[in-house]
């Protein structure tokens, strides 16, 4: 779950989305998986970029919990 909503977030970002938009896209998907309660999705920016635009060298970070499994990943 928590790869599919990078996943997510990686194809939003192809399609030019703002962050906020993004981290949306990946807070909906670890939403519909009622037995998840997500910590936190972000979108960090690793390089200058332009204020206007989502580019340059970038991270998606997420993590959740799963019960007593608390879950990290990343892509970037």
């Amino acid at each position: 779950m928590l790869f599919k909503a990078l996943e997510a977030g990686v194809t939003r970002c192809q399609q030019g989305a703002a962050e906020c938009e993004v981290e949306a896209t990946m807070v909906g998907v670890v939403a519909a998986e009622r037995r998840a309660e997500l910590d936190y999705a972000v979108v960090v920016i690793q390089s200058p970029r332009s204020p206007a635009s989502l580019s340059g060298e970038l991270r998606l970070l997420i993590a959740a919990r799963v019960g007593p499994v608390r879950l990290i990943d990343n892509l970037g």
